[in-house]
């Protein structure tokens, strides 16, 4: 049944409040208990470049618009009624903006592919024109307004595929009477409809979407500024949010960013508090029920207005942002310590950031920073130096030998650790878990010539992990570089059928990385596996009917799965399509 946002309907018995002390408590003792420093080193920003956009800037998005592989920036600006598109020209400069007009005041804009094409179109809440703008890419960066949406007074929105169809919905929040957040839902072709309202407390001005029940699919987060509350709605799986619960928050709770902040596999919530000048952090209890605040509390600067999350250090946790709109002109960074505890650090940004977000600009693995600034009209980038571009840490994994058919013969992997970029280090550490198809770890060894990196300790595995160290003599002095590398030989006894070579290398729990003497992350490991037999999941070198079957037995949420074979922590319609693509024997 389709509800209008402007109909009554009282949250009541759909709504649940809960409040599990005990589980609060407990999870308060574990957090304090662990013993671990909140001692962090500061994250390498360059200084603020500023561009200009149009007038008040308040929304911006990165996204590739002009096909070239780098993102591009679209900044909606609320006075001059437009959204400005900055072009990267390959190195996280932009060009001169560009503006395509759109409805009055927009507040937010959006980007993604929503009518199908490969290139990646708009969309604006304009909330004193009543309406949402589409800006449709003609393939080129450049856009035409298509259709507006049919939305009152809309602040937020979000894109994302809610009705879970394969295409880009959209959700907007609508300060109307009551105030509400409807879903428009993409038929595909960059037409959208209006599937369902719901009521929500007053206020809705920002928020996230991600898996918060555990369920596999999308639930929103929407911060009340008005009513003081966080609404967290969840998704049935179709686009229906039939069943809610409201969060306590501070004062003028303005935006939330939500991800894993404590590690432990579930999706916590940050809201920031506009008046209240503070960080609440909410911790998932793995059902989409919250420990009750203020249990973590972190003061901000004053008059946060936005936040988003990334792993701006690089040491394998989620780390946030918090640009402000007052005239202390800051972005703070709060550094997780890999256990929810942050330690803030300052990045001078003037101008009213009215929205900030984490995108990597340079396309060297790490996130930058860009704020739209709502004082002057312009946007802010902040390019993060903790990976340079072009350099980092590689590890390859060429094999050799003659491939393993059967049961019996030994081969070797090669681990080369390579491209150190003149970094100030003097060890490497990782630990490596193999998930063993059908091979077994026999022994491993380094050479040392013609590589510059000696062994500091030996190759050490158990059960399925491979513990891996070495560095430069500490008696050089000397930092390596470029082509400094060290080559570890790991060999293995075929205990099985496999195709090739293929071993699937994962990261240990716990970041692996480069670090400096006193332990600090200089950049982490990233990881290139060989090239197997797409589509076998039962490793037996035929893609058939037993391989087809896993997937079906795995079928659903299963992040990290064997039958997951697209990565995407859900085994669905994409693996069953790379089955049927991979069908048969695999090249010997």
């Amino acid at each position: 049944m389709q509800r209008s946002c402007n109909a009554e309907w009282g949250r009541g018995a759909r709504v649940r409040r809960v409040w599990p002390a005990a589980a609060t408590l407990a999870t308060f003792i574990a957090a304090t208990s662990l013993g671990r420093t909140l001692e962090s080193e500061s994250v390498p920003f360059d200084t603020y470049r500023q561009y200009d956009a149009g007038e008040n800037s308040t929304g911006v998005v990165a996204i590739d618009v002009d096909g070239d592989g780098d993102l591009d920036l679209a900044v909606s600006n609320r006075v001059s009624n437009d959204v400005s598109i900055l072009i990267n020209l390959g190195d996280a400069t932009f060009d001169d903006p560009v503006s395509c007009p759109v409805g009055l005041q927009p507040r937010y804009v959006v980007g993604a592919d929503f009518d199908g094409d490969g290139d990646a179109d708009l969309a604006t809440t304009d909330k004193m024109g009543n309406s949402g703008t589409l800006l449709q890419n003609l393939g080129d960066g450049s856009f035409i307004p298509l259709d507006q949406l049919a939305v009152s007074q809309p602040d937020w929105l979000i894109a994302a595929d809610l009705d879970d169809d394969g295409d880009q919905d959209l959700l907007v929040s609508e300060f109307t009477s009551p105030h509400c957040l409807t879903l428009l839902v993409n038929d595909g072709a960059m037409i959208f409809t209006t599937a369902e309202s719901w009521v929500v407390p007053a206020g809705p001005r920002g928020g996230d979407v991600a898996d918060l029940s555990g369920g596999g699919f999308r639930d929103v987060v929407v911060t009340a500024i008005v009513d003081d509350v966080v609404t967290v709605l969840f998704n049935d799986g179709d686009g229906f949010f039939g069943e809610a619960i409201d969060l306590p928050a501070g004062e003028q709770p303005r935006y939330a960013a939500a991800a894993d902040f404590d590690a432990d596999g579930d999706v916590d919530l940050a809201v920031i508090n506009k008046a209240g000048d503070d960080l609440w952090l909410y911790w998932n209890h793995g059902d989409g029920s919250f420990s009750a605040p203020p249990l973590d509390r972190y003061p901000t600067n004053s008059m946060p207005h936005a936040i988003d999350s990334a792993d701006f250090d690089l040491d394998g946790d989620i780390d946030l942002a918090i640009s402000h709109v007052n005239v202390e002109s800051f972005v703070r960074l709060m550094l997780n310590d890999g256990f929810g505890r942050f330690t803030p650090q300052l990045l001078t940004s003037p101008d009213g950031g009215a929205h900030v977000i984490a995108v990597d600009l340079q396309s060297d693995g790490d996130h930058d920073l860009v704020t739209a600034n709502t004082n002057n009209g312009s946007v802010n980038v902040f390019l993060n130096r903790t990976r340079e571009p072009g350099g980092g840490l590689e590890l390859a994994l060429p094999a050799t030998g003659e491939a393993a058919t059967a049961p019996g013969p030994v081969f070797d992997v090669e681990l080369r650790m390579r491209d150190l970029g003149g970094q100030e280090a003097i060890r490497f550490e990782t630990s490596l878990r193999f998930r063993p198809h059908r091979v077994t770890f026999l022994h491993g060894a380094y050479t040392s010539e013609p590589f510059g990196l000696p062994l500091i300790t030996p190759i050490v595995a158990m059960d399925d992990r491979i513990d891996l160290s070495a560095g430069l003599d500490p008696s050089t002095g000397q930092p390596p570089s470029s082509d400094d590398a060290v080559l570890a030989v790991l060999t293995f006894e075929s205990t099985g059928p496999s195709c090739g070579f293929e071993l699937e290398f994962c990261l240990n729990e716990g970041p692996s990385r480069l670090i400096q003497p006193d332990g600090t992350a200089i950049v982490p490991l990233a990881l290139h596996i060989l090239p197997g037999c797409p589509g076998d999941v039962t490793g037996d070198c035929v893609v058939d009917f037993a391989d087809l079957l896993e997937v079906l037995a795995y079928w659903g949420p299963c992040p990290g799965c064997r039958a997951d074979l697209d990565d995407s922590g859900t085994v669905a319609l994409g693996d069953l399509l790379q089955i049927l693509a991979a069908w048969g024997s695999c090249g010997q």
